[in-house]
């Protein structure tokens, strides 16, 4: 395992402290941003761009994967692979200069995909937590790259290594480091790794453990064939919801609603689903809406995302949340990603390579700039933070924009 500084800092003992920077307040600390939603915090951010595209700031190579940007103080975070590497990188927002990376061992692992990690590096003050897809699992210094621990999942706890690896992004609630790994999820403490419980060691499906925070809070977790809801400090499991879909493809986070929950699945459709206690009532279905790698974005009770598998899906579709009916199809986008900002607009990567900004409309897709930037998909999704737009391609280069000209 490697860590290099690239710069070094006059304020003297900074490193050594491990200090974190301030916070900004339109940071993107984590998987989906500052309310695990995939919403930013930005408004008045956007005017129409010229003919030949936005500003591009800078541009950086961190590897291959879908690891997305987190961003905080001025720094942006993600993962890449290169020769069968797994390389953590720190990146100075304003220049695109590495400011310091952190490696280990680690198979690319392509199968149907270029490979590489999958999992988003989440920022909890001055510490920074990865999650490779062969279980490595790193709490490092935001300031340097410093390992403060490690584990490995599989060797240490015996947990089955889902076939693509592991996706699911660390979560951090409370004193606790929250994963997507064993059938159930588990917990550990966050400032020492120290195993707080396992539900079991079972296959793990690839979303992010959605928290919900209430008196009894828990999280809902997509394990390779079912959705479970499991009491966070007891780890009592609260239900579980069966969801078996071809090769065992779990993957979008699931998005909670008028204490409802939205699912879908590329072959599985879409569904709405209420649970009381142990009685479960699906309140719709639409076979027309069925997301694989694209998360989806709730606005307005409006459901925007891609319909489709992988490789074959052209569609970009808006869905009512209360009926499950759709409202509009754009055809000809291949199958990406899809981020949005505070006042309505969204930020859709193209499989193809483009960067598409149009309005949460509920009637029509309105494109308000398209540019193309790259020549590799976009599944990893658009970031939008401190006036800033973060696109990462499949092959790891991750665009640095600006989008007011």
């Amino acid at each position: 395992m490697k860590r290099h500084t690239y710069l070094i800092f006059v304020v003297i003992g900074f490193f050594e402290l491990g200090l974190g920077l301030t916070p900004l307040a339109n940071d993107w600390p984590n998987w989906r941003g500052p309310n695990w939603n995939g919403i930013s915090s930005e408004t008045n951010w956007f005017v129409p761009w010229p003919k030949d595209g936005p500003k591009i700031l800078w541009k950086v190579n961190v590897g291959i994967g879908f690891s997305s940007p987190s961003i905080q103080a001025g720094r942006v975070f993600s993962m890449g692979n290169s020769n069968n590497t797994d390389i953590v990188y720190c990146i100075d927002d304003k220049t695109g200069r590495i400011l310091w990376t952190y490696s280990y061992s680690s198979p690319l692992s392509p199968d149907l995909y270029e490979g590489g990690p999958s999992a988003t590096p989440t920022i909890d003050g001055d510490r920074l937590y990865t999650l490779s897809k062969d279980g490595k699992l790193f709490c490092l210094k935001v300031a340097n790259g410093d390992v403060v621990w490690g584990v490995d999942l599989i060797k240490k706890y015996h947990i089955a290594r889902p076939r693509w690896g592991f996706a699911g992004s660390p979560v951090i609630f409370q004193n606790m480091l929250l994963l997507n790994a064993g059938g159930a999820g588990m917990a550990l403490k966050k400032d020492s790794g120290e195993l707080i419980w396992l539900s079991n060691t079972n296959e793990c499906g690839y979303a992010t453990p959605v928290v919900v925070n209430n008196k009894r809070p828990y999280m809902v977790v997509f394990s390779h064939r079912e959705l479970i809801a499991v009491e966070i400090i007891s780890w009592k499991i609260l239900w579980r919801i069966p969801w078996k879909t071809a090769y065992d493809m779990n993957i979008i986070d699931p998005v909670i609603w008028d204490n409802k929950w939205f699912i879908s699945s590329w072959d599985r459709a879409a569904m709405l689903i209420q649970v009381d206690g142990e009685n479960v009532n699906y309140v719709w279905r639409n076979d027309e809406f069925r997301t694989h790698t694209c998360n989806v974005i709730l606005i307005n009770d409006l459901i925007f995302g891609f319909h489709g598998d992988a490789k074959n899906g052209k569609e970009f579709k808006c869905l009512d949340i209360k009926t499950g009916k759709l409202r509009w199809v754009a055809k000809d986008i291949p199958n990406g990603s899809v981020s949005a900002s505070a006042d309505g607009k969204l930020l859709i990567g193209t499989g193809d390579g483009e960067l598409i900004i149009a309005d949460a409309d509920p009637d029509r897709f309105k494109v308000l700039s398209r540019t193309k930037l790259s020549d590799s998909r976009f599944w990893t999704p658009p970031v939008l933070a401190n006036g800033k737009i973060y696109c990462r391609d499949a092959l790891g280069n991750i665009f640095c924009i600006v989008p007011l000209n």
